[in-house]
This record gives structure tokens, C-alpha cells and sequence, in this order.
């Protein structure tokens, strides 16, 4: 059970892994998820608003 605790402890203190800018930040696997989520999400208002400007006309 030590042991489980001490690689535990290991891996969740070592340093952050993902690309570094030139040692100025490093992208991580949650920071791309969340830009991924942010354009989908985007996409998907953009494409609602355009199927609904672009419906059948109704003239009042």
C-alpha cells in the first residue's frame, strides 16, 4: 500500500507534460480540450443562427 502511495504521490508532483512556448507556458492535454470544446461549441451556434435566418420566409 506504501507503494501505491509514493508512485501516486510521484506522478501527481512531477512537472507538467504537454509543448512548451519557448519555456514561457506549456500547453497541457485539458488546456487543447477546452480550446477544442470553445470552437465546437462556436460551430454550433453559428450554425443554428444560419438555419434559422435561412428558414422559409414569412412575410407579415
Amino acid at each position: 500500500m506504501e507503494l501505491v502511495a509514493r508512485v501516486d504521490k510521484h506522478v501527481t508532483a512531477g512537472p507538467d507534460i504537454g509543448l512548451s512556448g519557448l519555456g514561457c507556458f506549456i500547453v497541457t492535454k485539458p488546456f487543447i480540450l477546452s480550446i477544442v470544446n470553445v470552437i465546437f461549441t462556436v460551430e454550433i451556434v453559428l450554425l443554428q443562427g444560419l438555419s434559422s435566418t435561412t428558414g422559409p420566409c414569412t412575410k407579415t
